[in-house]
């Protein structure tokens, strides 16, 4: 694929993402409120609740900060919630570029906005740390890849950071770095026969 095309490719896709973003945030204007689930996570991200039986505090830090910074506005529940699913999509896409041409590897990340959690999801619930993990996930398995393919250090570290972050938002990640650990077991011994990681 000639540079010219691979360039339009990316462009194409950044301006789906930045349409994604706007779309989705002006849905305010469909609704009355903020869903259950953002309420919920703006109460405890304002109490400066350090997690509960239900869920790490990440995604209530993250949403009462926003919440508050644009001055108490239900638009910007709606806009962080969006931003974290492109966000989501764009590591996707990322990571497909590891397997596939850009065009195919766009095309991967765009079809998920065919799934109800990266569409609907946003217009039912706006944001909780299901929306949140959107973003974490993929960025987590990128950086992953990413590191055991390539070992630099500043990538081992972005793993580390994001993981961390992941496990701040949403118990259930200890399932993902469970079959990151297992894959790393299985598929990257090598790494067990150096001292340190590069």
């Amino acid at each position: 694929m000639d540079k010219t095309k691979s360039s339009k490719i990316a462009q194409t896709f950044y301006i789906f993402l930045l349409v994604f973003v706007l779309g989705w945030s002006f849905c305010q204007f469909l609704r009355h409120q903020i869903g259950i689930d953002a309420m919920e996570a703006i109460c405890w991200g304002e109490l400066l609740d350090f997690g509960t039986n239900k869920h790490p505090p990440l995604s209530g830090w993250v949403i009462a900060c926003v919440f508050n910074l644009f001055g108490q506005n239900d638009h910007a529940v709606y806009f962080i919630g969006s931003t974290c699913v492109a966000i989501g999509m764009l590591f996707v896409y990322k990571l497909a570029k590891y397997f596939l041409t850009k065009e195919k590897a766009a095309c991967a990340a765009m079809i998920m906005t065919a799934c109800f959690y990266y569409t609907f999801q946003l217009f039912d619930d706006n944001f909780n740390c299901n929306t949140l993990s959107i973003a974490l996930w993929p960025m987590i398995v990128y950086f992953y890849y990413k590191s055991v393919r390539e070992n630099r250090i500043k990538d081992w570290i972005l793993f580390g950071l994001t993981t961390g972050l992941g496990a701040l938002t949403k118990y259930q990640i200890v399932f993902l770095v469970l079959a990151l650990f297992i894959h790393f077991i299985l598929y990257e011994r090598k790494y067990f026969k150096k001292i340190g990681l590069i």
